[in-house]
């Protein structure tokens, strides 16, 4: 095909975004766009330096002292702030709790947009976040709502807290991600919906391949790969 191609996986935190869509790109051999790893790296940064994260315009000036630089890897894309890997540095607790600061600023999102944007001039393109299909890459040929109950976010969640052996109460889990669900879903900045023509897929009661099976599928009927 004549051109580059994208295509954008939305969703809430825990629906499996991010391994889907990193397997999703392997298969296709396009690139992979984790979305959510420019925000915890913009918000890992001002955290690092002491920021108030509700003070945009400190943000917005630190920011200008914020170089990210991405790098594809088997494992998938590891985050470089100031050339010092922060890729595990990003996946704390205390980075989600407060992602939510900089993500309602339409300030600071349409800063990071321009990060993402870029990935979609240089290669095909698999990018996963709670905005790509309704903000980032409207166009997008082929769109998805990936979609998982809430007892079964919180429980993958969890395995991924533990292998970072950072142990939390399944409640505790469960709670934050119903609190973030409902942030993302009501910010008044590019809330997190589904796509208009987005295929919906729910992952409940799927695995991984089943999920990049499906997907695949669609990207193969509309004649993309």
């Amino acid at each position: 095909m004549a051109g580059k191609t994208t295509i954008t996986i939305d969703g809430p935190g825990g629906s499996g975004k991010s391994t889907v869509a990193r397997r999703l790109a392997s298969s296709l051999g396009f690139a992979f766009l984790d979305s959510g790893a420019i925000y915890r790296a913009a918000t890992w940064f001002a955290l690092d330096r002491g920021l108030e994260l509700t003070d945009t315009a400190l943000v917005l000036q630190a920011m200008d002292g914020l170089n990210m630089h991405f790098e594809q890897t088997p494992a998938g894309m590891s985050v470089f702030v100031n050339l010092v890997d922060v890729t595990g540095q990003i996946r704390t607790r205390e980075v989600s709790n407060s992602i939510f600061h900089l993500a309602n600023s339409g300030e600071v999102r349409d800063r990071l947009i321009g990060y993402q944007q870029a990935f979609a001039e240089e290669a095909d393109l698999v990018a996963e976040g709670r905005d790509m299909g309704s903000v980032v890459f409207p166009d997008a040929p082929l769109k998805f709502y990936l979609m998982a109950s809430l007892e079964v976010r919180a429980g993958r969640r969890q395995r991924e807290l533990d292998q970072a052996d950072e142990a939390i109460d399944f409640e505790a889990i469960k709670e934050e991600i119903r609190i973030r669900d409902e942030r993302d879903s009501n910010r008044e900045v590019a809330p997190l919906c589904k796509p208009e023509g987005a295929v919906i897929i729910d992952s409940s009661n799927l695995d991984i391949q089943q999920v990049i099976e499906a997907m695949n599928g669609e990207a193969r009927s509309r004649g993309l790969v």
